[in-house]
């Protein structure tokens, strides 16, 4: 019965470890691997919407790269201008890019609401822009591009038609949904060439694009917060995980052979291990990636390189206490490979420890990356990383904290997660 009893709490320990694990492979796998579909069909984490600039969290834009059109033929008329009966576009020679006269025109007349709230948006509190429009603030008709004077903008009635809400007022997300048809891509567009012609007849047509929200707001250049949250954490923990994987190579085939060995082989890793970790990791990894350059394979081999010391030395101590275990003595007695006992008599029990150091490890290599990426020497922009968003934000800080607020919460929660598990894991252990 106590024989039992022990087997069976043994195994629950084992169980909970094992659960652990589980999830932080599985939060990992959702941040890492599930970010396109988290982020999809919203906006692309580089493309910038300028007039957009330090929108608040809601605010509704044009998706450049994934829109969804609404089907409505009357956006027709307004892109075909020389009235031919179809949107006509080009290849760029060497690409797979389209230019589209007509739309590229019709981007252009665009260009005037770019610079709508910073050319009349004079009402702010203190004297600064407050990001809306007054009734007062609206320009004349002369100050509208010939497109839109003859269908008689600057008039009231205009004025009225934008503020949707009747607040009395304009918002950018009121003007992006009235000029959206403005706001097309010719790319976008030539995704609905069904025949190839490089032409978009009236059957063809899929309408003008539909707003979508900027769920976290926007930062100083338009680009969407949420977006390049989502993809930021991804590229630190895609970096995490691969730098912790050859970390846990390096240490496991390197430890294993000195405490399998012994002797000079022992000795002569522990010294190497020795002189690696007197090298200032941080500081040589910035010598590096000044000299080198950086990127995400390059920062997750480097990481990989440096740390491997530490998991050597467990691996090495588990070994040293495994090898002389029953089992491994009647194993080598038996003539088994020392890669097999290695792998079914030493790895399946002293894998917990190793594991636990693991996730420590997938922590620390989050927070060196986010260090690095503040000081402009980490994953390089204009891709999204926490760190490269926290030095960003501190410029607009004292009027939208948000920016700095947003990826520091989740850079320090990742790695507080992290560090919790790590301690439950080893605990479990023991």
């Amino acid at each position: 019965m106590l024989k039992w009893a022990s087997w069976n709490s043994r195994g629950s320990r084992e169980s909970s470890v094992g659960s652990y694990t589980m999830s932080v492979v599985l939060l990992l796998l959702l941040v890492g691997l599930g970010a396109e579909q988290l982020s999809k069909g919203v906006y692309s984490e580089r493309e910038s919407h300028i007039h957009m600039s330090l929108a608040p969290p809601m605010a509704r834009g044009v998706p450049q790269w994934n829109p969804e059109f609404d089907g409505d033929p009357l956006s027709f008329e307004i892109l075909d201008r020389d009235q031919s009966g179809a949107i006509e576009c080009t290849r760029v020679q060497g690409s797979q890019r389209f230019q589209c006269p007509e739309i590229q025109a019709a981007r252009k007349d665009f260009r005037f609401f770019r610079s709508f709230f910073p050319n009349y948006d004079t009402t702010g509190n203190l004297g600064v822009p407050d990001g809306f429009l007054e009734a007062s603030e609206f320009p004349e008709r002369d100050a509208f591009p010939s497109v839109f004077q003859k269908e008689g903008w600057g008039e009231p009635g205009h004025f009225i038609a934008l503020d949707q809400n009747r607040d009395g007022r304009i918002s950018p997300s009121e003007v992006n949904e009235a000029t959206r048809v403005f706001q097309i891509a010719s790319d976008a567009m030539m995704a609905y060439d069904a025949d190839g012609n490089g032409k978009i007849d009236r059957r063809e047509f899929p309408g003008a694009p539909r707003t979508a929200p900027f769920y976290l707001g926007c930062d100083e250049l338009g680009r969407d917060v949420w977006t390049r949250v989502i993809r930021g954490g991804a590229t630190s923990l895609r970096i995490a995980v691969g730098a912790t994987l050859i970390s846990l190579f390096l240490g496991c085939f390197l430890g294993g052979i000195a405490g399998y060995r012994g002797g000079v082989m022992d000795r002569t890793i522990l010294r190497l291990g020795d002189i690696w970790m007197a090298l200032p990791t941080l500081i040589l990894v910035i010598v590096v990636v000044a000299a080198l350059g950086s990127s995400p394979w390059r920062l997750m081999l480097l990481f990989g390189v440096l740390n491997w010391v530490s998991v050597a030395r467990l691996v090495r101590m588990q070994v040293r206490s495994l090898r002389a275990e029953t089992h491994v003595e009647a194993a080598r007695a038996m003539g088994a490979h020392p890669l097999r006992i290695a792998v079914h008599h030493m790895l399946r029990v002293g894998w917990r420890p190793v594991g636990a150091l693991g996730i420590w490890l997938i922590a620390i290599v989050v927070a060196e990356e986010g260090a690095l990426s503040f000081l402009g020497l980490g994953v390089p922009a204009p891709a999204p990383s926490w760190g490269g968003m926290l030095a960003e934000g501190i410029q607009s800080m004292r009027y939208h904290p948000r920016l700095v607020i947003i990826p520091g919460f989740l850079f320090a929660l990742t790695v507080f997660v992290l560090n919790m598990l790590e301690t439950r894991v080893s605990e479990e252990d023991r």
